[in-house]
């Protein structure tokens, strides 16, 4: 966030810049507090949605089926949508499609930039390393208003790193600025659950968390 103040000088000019300005006159005083001064404020919103059938009509903004594969996925909506990947056995993967939708509103723009984190914290420290991502890259589900976006790890898979610091967590996306736009930017995640050779079966429950910053 930014202010900016705009004054005026009577009966004189200016000297200098900037806050350390000084009016060589009389400098107007404020007819209300902070009438002297604009604020420009940086907003963010982020709306999640899982597998299609939460999604208006299975459709993205642009209107593209998002068309999730997970077989094995329950789901389930509400304040804190869920998705339970069931019972999983050692030396498996279980891979989910396209099964979140991650739209981020906001009003940055150049030269302001921003990006988007995930981040997990789970219930099995052993088994939180399983849980991995991929953003889908392909610009019918994830879909951009406006160019000036880099996708994050759109090529493989990686673990979702298990920290509270939203900057710790790994790169959806970002950028160094676009033009405004009232569109969302959509970023379609593939999750899926690698449980190794010999690997911990225990019970475990991750909350995934994507943090918008701008920067």
């Amino acid at each position: 966030n930014d202010q900016y103040g705009f004054f005026t000088c009577l009966n004189g000019t200016w000297t200098g810049s900037g806050n350390t300005a000084t009016c060589g006159g009389m400098k107007a005083n404020e007819t209300w507090v902070g009438d002297q001064y604009v604020q420009t404020v940086v907003g963010g919103s982020i709306v999640i949605s899982i597998a299609p059938s939460f999604v208006s009509g299975g459709n993205n903004v642009k209107g593209n089926s998002m068309g999730y594969v997970c077989p094995v996925c329950t789901f389930t909506a509400g304040t804190t949508p869920t998705i339970d990947f069931g019972s999983l056995g050692n030396n498996s993967t279980t891979p989910g499609t396209d099964i979140a939708l991650v739209d981020v509103y906001t009003n940055a723009a150049n030269p302001v930039g921003w990006s988007l984190f995930v981040s997990q914290t789970g219930t099995n420290s052993t088994a939180d390393a399983y849980l991995q991502f991929e953003t889908d890259s392909s610009a019918t589900k994830s879909y951009q208003p406006t160019t000036g976006v880099t996708l994050g790890n759109t090529a493989a898979y990686a673990q979702i790193p298990v920290t509270s610091v939203a900057t710790s967590g790994a790169t959806v996306a970002s950028s160094s600025g676009t033009t405004a736009t009232r569109s969302p930017f959509e970023f379609a995640q593939n999750l899926r659950v690698v449980i190794p050779n010999g690997g911990n079966t225990a019970s475990n429950q991750s909350t995934v968390t994507y943090t918008f910053i701008a920067n």
